[in-house]
């Protein structure tokens, strides 16, 4: 119809005072009449007015009622197709159709008749409203107001409306053919109608049927309805369907309303009819993942759009009564359990042993399902306890997703202790004022120990820039910073100072490897600090200390080892040994203890889960098994 605030001023044929002053007896009677009388033509009656709306068979045009006073919306056949008798047939059966059919939610039609031209025609009540498509559009691309104004709650009562109105049409035999969102407006003060009668079916020989005054049989081949609302079995053919055929229609609207999408979508003729025959999935949260949707409401879409016509809905009447169940708050709580059973018991399957795949991938389809159950069935007691004994014992295997995680934070820990062990070897040149203090007595091993300290900063700055570090190049840098400890061995000998340096260096690099390679750390170091010492044995080089009198004496190859700049060097190296040692464990104790506080947030979180309740009979039963 169109929607418009267009208002008329009421026409008032009775009240001037001419009209007035002539109501007396008998002759005011015959003078009321001959007024009466001066309306009843079309063209005295009615003043046309603007287009509301036009169609295949004709227009629809805003007219005034000069005899009620009131506005009034005229159908007019199209001169076009007047000639066409099977088009006039259906205009004049969708007149006394939806005459004949009295509910709120169908237009009422005032007079059918022919007007001045000889065209057919028929009045009607004007409406004003927007159409449910144009309502779904509106939501569907967040056009302003619609969500506020158009709520789902207001559509699915809208539904349920037209519902009862179908319900009606089909108890009198009536199959409307054409139900789609285009045909259902919404008014402004709660009204709902069903629109556009012109293809319905009249079933003959039923209870309370409405009488055919104008029969129309339908030419075989002929395709009644919109492809896309439109049942399968009313592609196959228009003469052969039942009230089932206008139930898939109505399951395609509610459908709409969930997703937000047409169940059918498709912009092409030929694919939405090829989609209608093959079936398609009508569960709204399979369109709309993570959407908040009813399993009820997401039921009656499956049950009414069934491709068999025999397993659908009873009724319109039916599926009218489910949607008010979900309105009037009588939620889906069986169903519900119903459905939380079965992921319960899906999640029982995957999780069991031999129950074939992937463990892992069993064990997270497992916490899907349960989470899936418990979304449902939120008070779920076997959920509860099969997903806490599931989060509480980890994996045997180590997901991929955590085995990454894992890599990309020894990755970062690589990356931090490379950095600061740089900084450490790069500190290493403050010694160098301690050592001309003391007074060098051969260079080449201090130079070789600051060659190898300078590489050995070049490289961990190196590992603190690379995304992913490799485990050659981290070794690399604790070989060549051990070998520049190890040349430093002349200072006090291969057993004083040295065996510390190495110590620290080789423990700080064991925090980053595993098991199978601190084997590898150890004799290492241990080569570091033996070559040296077995130089001195054989006498390769000097030896760094004698004995004699229960005295040891420790004769420096490099330096003179004087009081004052031996007993600094010496105060120094231990105080920076001490203080990188801490800093090591420190960082060592913090990243345990914030790992700890997270395994213990998780388990709280997961607590919270089980209702307080159940939380103290657990509490109890771990007493009772303790004691």
């Amino acid at each position: 119809m169109g929607d418009t605030r267009e208002r008329s001023q009421p026409y008032r044929i009775f009240t001037t005072p001419r009209a007035v002053a002539g109501v007396k007896g008998a002759t005011d009677g015959d003078d009321l009449r001959a007024r009466l009388r001066s309306f009843a033509g079309f063209a005295a009656r009615y003043r046309e007015g603007r287009l509301l709306g036009e169609g295949g068979m004709g227009r629809v045009v805003l007219h005034h009622d000069a005899l009620i006073g009131r506005d009034v919306a005229i159908k007019i056949l199209s001169p076009a197709v007047h000639a066409d008798e099977g088009l006039r047939l259906r205009f004049l059966r969708e007149a006394t159709v939806q005459g004949q059919l009295e509910h709120p939610a169908i237009i009422p039609v005032y007079e059918l008749g022919v007007d001045p031209t000889g065209a057919l025609y028929f009045t009607m009540k004007r409406i004003h409203g927007v159409t449910l498509e144009a309502i779904l559009e509106g939501r569907r691309y967040d056009r302003p107001g619609f969500r506020a104004k158009y709520s789902r709650r207001r559509l699915l009562s809208a539904l349920a409306s037209v519902c009862l109105a179908v319900d009606l049409a089909h108890r009198r035999g009536i199959i409307h053919r054409d139900l789609k969102p285009g045909n259902i407006m919404l008014g402004d003060y709660g009204e709902v109608y069903v629109l556009d009668w012109g293809v319905a079916k009249i079933a003959q020989g039923s209870a309370g049927g409405v009488d055919e005054p104008f029969p129309l049989a339908t030419l075989p081949g002929t395709l009644l309805g919109t492809p896309g609302y439109m049942a399968p079995e009313q592609i196959a053919g228009a003469d052969g369907v039942s009230a089932a055929a206008d139930l898939y229609s109505l399951g395609a609207i509610l459908f709409e309303i969930l997703a937000e999408q047409r169940l059918h979508d498709h912009t092409v003729a030929s694919r939405l009819i090829r989609s209608t025959l093959d079936g398609a999935d009508a569960r709204p949260s399979r369109r709309v993942p993570g959407a908040e949707l009813s399993p009820h409401l997401e039921e009656l879409c499956v049950k009414a759009t069934a491709l068999d016509p025999s397993e659908r809905l009873g009724s319109a009447r039916a599926l009218h009564d489910g949607i008010e169940r979900y309105l009037d708050g009588e939620r889906d709580q069986e169903r519900r359990r119903e459905l939380a059973r079965e992921h319960i018991a899906r999640a029982n399957e995957a999780r069991a042993p031999g129950g074939g795949g992937d463990a892992l991938e069993g064990r997270r389809l497992a916490i899907r399902e349960l989470g899936q159950a418990l979304a449902l069935d939120p008070g779920n007691e076997d959920a509860v306890d099969a997903l806490l004994g599931l989060l509480a014992a980890p994996p045997r295997a180590v997901p991929p997703e955590v085995a990454r995680s894992l890599a990309r934070s020894r990755d970062r820990h690589w990356r931090t202790v490379a950095r600061f062990a740089g900084f450490v070897y790069v500190s290493m040149f403050l010694y160098a004022p301690f050592f001309a203090w003391a007074g060098v007595r051969r260079i080449e091993p201090l130079i070789l120990f600051y060659m190898f300290c300078s590489l050995a900063a070049a490289l961990a700055f190196w590992v603190s820039r690379q995304e992913r570090p490799s485990v050659g190049l981290i070794a690399a840098v604790l070989l060549v910073s051990n070998l520049g400890f190890a040349a430093l061995a002349g200072l006090f000998g291969p057993l004083f100072a040295t065996p510390a340096f190495i110590a620290v260096n080789t423990g700080a690099f064991a925090l980053l490897f595993g098991r199978r390679l601190r084997a590898w750390l150890f004799v290492g170091g241990a080569l570091a600090i033996l070559i040296p010492l077995a130089l001195e044995l054989l006498g390769l080089v000097s030896a760094s200390y004698s004995f004699g009198g229960g005295e040891l004496t420790v004769r420096s190859r490099l330096v003179q080892l004087e009081q004052g700049p031996t007993l600094a060097f010496l105060a120094l190296t231990s105080l920076a040994t001490l203080a990188t040692a801490v800093w090591i464990f420190g960082e060592l104790r913090e990243g345990v203890l914030r790992a700890e506080e997270r395994l213990l947030l998780y388990g709280w979180q997961l607590r919270q889960m089980v209702p307080p309740a159940r939380q103290r009979r657990r509490r109890d039963t771990g007493r009772e098994a303790d004691g």
